[in-house]
């Protein structure tokens, strides 16, 4: 969908280096929601406008104090994206992509490159992508049981978006009773399909890859794979990239009380790891390659924190 001219304009003109926006008041506004949104304070913002109490009403418009116009990136469409997804993603909003890119709707399709306007909405709770996250666990202290699968891998160069993204496919693919192994297995899987000649070759690659991991589909990737990231997928992300891999290699997984994949049949079983207490939810069977799979017995150990 090519851009029109308003649309260039406007972007053009958000581009530039103002030292102020003017923001429109809208049904729900509030003094305090629209400060907190461009990051000033609420007696900035009256000072700003000459308001002596929190009265605004729909349709005024305000100056906002101190604020630069917004950084843009531009992205490219993929399967399964939305204009809210994708607002969420880079701490936008609809309404400022819509702008930003002269949509009149939502409508966008596959290899369509939008300009996104970041960190125009207010901070989630979590990290935005590409922000420092917090930290971890001490991982010397997170022991992998010992099985013939368990491997010491090279620690893989990552930044903090390739952390995220990991910690969020082990958020959204592992209940919080699966077992700590099995996390970092989900995790490592992830990884040894980036070192893997029939994958991506990056982390957000192979996470987002099509109908791969369920937790990034459509359907269901705003409750799983987005929101929070509780520290345990933090951790589990952060062992996997120091080199601990529980699965021998294997680059496929599945729960076997909930489906059975006609791949299984082609690849090599390797390992079973689930909650004995919790089997349904938290059971997953590990498959590789035959001529990939490089564990042998005795390449087994704990986690360390180098």
């Amino acid at each position: 969908m090519k851009r029109t001219l308003l649309g260039i304009l406007f972007s053009m003109a958000l581009m530039g280096t103002a030292l102020a926006q003017t923001y429109t008041v809208r049904s729900g506004d509030t003094l305090s929601s629209i400060a907190s949104r461009y990051g000033v304070t609420v007696s900035a913002l009256r000072a700003e406008n000459g308001i002596s109490g929190n009265l605004i009403l729909v349709g005024q418009r305000l100056e906002i104090p101190g604020t630069a116009a917004p950084q843009f990136r531009e992205y490219t469409v993929v399967g399964g994206d939305t204009l809210t997804a994708i607002a969420n993603r880079f701490r936008s909003t609809v309404s400022a992509i819509r702008a930003a890119n002269a949509l009149s709707g939502n409508l966008i399709v596959v290899g369509q490159r939008l300009q996104i306007p970041l960190n125009v909405a207010p901070a989630p709770t979590t990290p935005a992508f590409g922000s420092t996250p917090p930290g971890g666990s001490n991982l010397s202290n997170l022991q992998i049981p010992n099985h013939p699968a368990n491997r010491r891998l090279p620690r893989m160069q990552h930044s903090n978006y390739d952390l995220e993204v990991l910690a969020r496919i082990v958020k959204g693919e592992c209940p919080r009773a699966t077992p700590w192994v099995g996390k970092v297995a989900v995790a490592a899987v992830v990884l040894n399909r980036v070192r893997h000649r029939r994958f991506p070759n990056s982390i957000p690659g192979v996470a987002h890859q099509r109908l791969q991991f369920s937790c990034y589909n459509r359907n269901v990737r705003n409750r799983l794979y987005y929101g929070t990231i509780p520290q345990f997928a933090w951790d589990a992300a952060r062992a996997a990239l120091a080199g601990a891999d529980p699965t021998g290699g294997c680059t496929h997984y599945y729960n076997p009380y909930l489906v059975a994949p006609s791949w299984a049949n082609q690849l090599r079983f390797v390992r079973r790891i689930e909650n004995p207490n919790m089997k349904r939810y938290t059971g997953h069977d590990f498959y590789g390659y035959r001529q990939n799979l490089t564990w042998r017995p005795g390449m087994s150990g704990a986690l360390s924190g180098n």
